[in-house]
């Protein structure tokens, strides 16, 4: 209850930055909890606008704590302040902009309570968006993992794609690695689950969809923008647990997989951004590297449709919305969408005027 002073068995660390607009909900999220032997720790991270001024306005709750930093430190600093400060025995990691479900931190708790000397229990998320509304899982996630064959186990966490949320992690196995990675500025989450795991830990995920992921304008892996620096943070990741864990052959094959993965990835991010910026021989220098490293039938077609004439790539970038292009593209009759890429291809430009490789 609100007003009790109690030693909480659950310290909830957010580390939160421009998020004024879903912050408030994060923290109902938490209060609506089942269990109440919790404290909430959110660490102002810098943040220029007033998602601390809402935090602050749960002040009447002893158990909600606001850390608030001059500057930005990024968030795996932030949330290795927060377990520093925190008093409970089980660290839960939570998003300023996601949301748990109200049974999160009861089936949390009974699952470490059964399985003593597990490291971590995590669940499946579920993706919502800026509203709140439930999204499809993406592709390519696999089914559930085998957790009690923790060499299996540990290997399919190397070889991705995985999600990494909801993380509620032992106090003592958090301590023992030394929390987050403050040298990564993307796959931190992924980089502590693997290092716990490769430190003997057990895991447990827990399948049900304990845990709501928002997909919003300003996240950072929603972005098309981002997904060059996204791609490149992924690959410093691979390349820091490549040298943080003992590895064998088995996991050797599977960072190269994921590295291989990553970095076709960050290839079609190169490649999409080349064609909105209108820069011909990028695009098509990156769609072929792609093709080349990931020959699926997806991929040839993009090759294909990137080494069509740049007026018809244009009317393909246009007609399957600016930023969504060009995979999105290739999912329909390829004949089709040249079609409709020549019917909507720019206009000849006046005499004296040279042709604008912009889309």
């Amino acid at each position: 209850m609100p007003g009790m002073q109690h030693q909480p068995m659950f310290s909830i660390l957010v580390s939160a930055y421009r998020t004024e607009v879903f912050v408030g909900e994060m923290v109902r999220s938490v209060v609506a909890q089942r269990r109440g032997d919790w404290e909430l720790i959110v660490v102002d991270n810098g943040s220029p606008d007033g998602l601390a001024e809402v935090v602050d306005s749960f002040n009447s709750d002893p158990r909600i704590r606001l850390v608030r930093l001059p500057e930005n430190v990024g968030v795996s600093a932030a949330r290795n302040l927060a377990a520093r400060l925190a008093n409970g025995e089980i660290l839960c990691v939570l998003d300023s902009d996601d949301v748990l479900d109200p049974n999160y931190l009861h089936l949390i708790g009974e699952t470490f309570r059964s399985h003593p000397g597990v490291g971590l229990v995590g669940c499946r998320p579920e993706r919502i968006d800026a509203q709140g509304r439930p999204l499809s899982r993406p592709a390519g996630v696999p089914g559930p993992i085998d957790w009690n064959a923790r060499e299996t186990a540990l290997v399919s966490l190397l070889r991705g794609p995985f999600d990494y949320h909801g993380a509620a992690v032992a106090r003592e196995a958090f301590t023992a690695i030394n929390g987050y990675n403050v040298h990564l500025a993307i796959g931190e989450d992924a980089d502590l689950w693997i290092r716990l795991a490769a430190a003997g830990y057990p895991v447990r995920v827990l399948e049900s969809p304990l845990y709501r992921y928002r997909i919003h304008p300003d996240s950072v892996t929603a972005n098309p923008e981002n997904a060059v620096a996204v791609a490149a943070g992924n690959l410093v990741t691979i390349q820091a647990l490549a040298s943080a864990i003992a590895m064998t052959p088995d996991r050797v094959d599977a960072l190269r997989e994921n590295a291989r993965r990553t970095q076709t990835a960050m290839s079609l991010a190169q490649m999409r951004s080349a064609v909105r910026r209108g820069e011909p021989g990028l695009a098509r220098r990156e769609s072929r590297r792609v093709a080349r490293a990931s020959p699926s039938a997806r991929n040839l077609a993009i090759a294909l449709v990137i080494s069509l004439p740049w007026p018809i790539v244009c009317g393909i970038y246009r007609a399957t919305g600016r930023g969504r292009c060009i995979g999105p593209a290739v999912r329909g009759s390829l004949a089709r969408i040249v079609v409709r890429g020549w019917l909507r291809r720019p206009k000849r430009p006046k005499q004296g005027h040279g042709p604008s490789t912009r889309c």
